[in-house]
């Protein structure tokens, strides 16, 4: 098994932050870990760069998505809670994904500073294959990185 996908860390990231605590991302990482049952090799595989466990990585991203599309707040540095909205979310059942999070305009301001987006629906559904808009920055560049290594080998 692999570490499951970037989008696949939203829901239950979201779910560890509904009890309405303060968690830091360290204490998510540990239960995201659980909670996808890694094993010990899954544990171990790291970025590219090496620098970071790729669960760790996950997590990390996922609640930077999350609080820029408002569904989690900072409420010191480091720490976080789930806003009335991301409890809205879970209660409602829906999917959490990069089409949930482009519907907030705090996130599509984040995530595309220069472009104007249009609005889509809550409920709208989108082929979940990983495309490059819902992959984390540094899968993004993984991508790249192998792509341009294949162009040079050919």
């Amino acid at each position: 098994m692999v570490v499951p996908h970037f989008e696949d860390f939203f829901l239950p990231s979201l779910k560890f932050f509904k009890d309405g605590n303060i968690h830091t991302k360290k204490e998510l990482s540990e239960y995201n870990a659980k909670y996808f049952n890694l094993d010990e090799s899954e544990l171990k595989e790291t970025t590219r760069e090496g620098t970071l466990p790729r669960y760790k990585d996950r997590s990390a991203w996922a609640v930077n998505y999350l609080y820029n599309a408002g569904l989690l707040k900072k409420s010191k540095r480091g720490k976080y809670q789930i806003t009335s909205e991301g409890i809205k979310i879970l209660n409602e059942n829906i999917e959490i994904n990069m089409s949930l999070l482009e519907t907030y305009p705090a996130f599509r301001d984040y995530k595309y500073p220069n472009k104007k987006r249009e609005i889509t629906t809550k409920n709208q559904i989108e082929d979940t294959e990983p495309t490059e808009k819902n992959l984390s920055p540094i899968d993004r560049l993984e991508e790249a990185h192998n792509e341009i290594n294949e162009e040079l080998s050919n």
